[in-house]
């Protein structure tokens, strides 16, 4: 008996690299639209809360718990609030620009797109291994990340 495929099975197949290419394409034009001034806004009020130095303990805190401290469920509302987060391929960004954006002055030159991957990629890596985020608002990530995101935010 000869198997029924449906017609498209019968076309060359992209290559699993080219659609998430094409998916990721898709996907990021015209995302910025979804992306509100007061959605950003909401997100940069958690900045005096890291200069206050109340996220400075979250990996310390993690460690010896097990648990995030409530700052850091926090953030990672807003960010999901934000729209800000976005579907990417994270793991190939990771290893092919992450080494060079993750950097003072790659932060210091992040664009809103650059800013989103940052983030997306943050509460991604910590879906996958837990206790990454209050890692990296324990050691500035975020903090810097968050006033990149009121420069951008306040440029023309």
């Amino acid at each position: 008996m000869i198997p029924i495929v449906p017609a498209d099975w019968l076309h060359e197949r992209p290559k699993e690299e080219d659609r998430a290419r094409r998916t990721t394409e898709l996907k990021l034009n015209g995302i910025a639209d979804k992306v509100s001034q007061d959605s950003i806004d909401r997100l940069i009020a958690l900045l005096p809360e890291f200069e206050q130095g109340e996220f400075a303990t979250a990996d310390a805190h993690y460690r010896q718990t097990g648990q995030y401290l409530p700052q850091v469920f926090l953030l990672c509302e807003k960010i999901s609030e934000s729209g800000l987060e976005f579907s990417f391929d994270w793991m190939s960004w990771k290893k092919s620009e992450a080494s060079r954006v993750l950097t003072d002055e790659g932060i210091a030159q992040a664009d809103l797109l650059t800013l989103r991957k940052i983030l997306t990629y943050c509460v991604e890596q910590d879906r996958f291994f837990g206790g990454f985020l209050p890692m990296v608002c324990s050691n500035g990530l975020i903090q810097a990340v968050l006033r990149r995101l009121q420069e951008v935010r306040a440029s023309p």
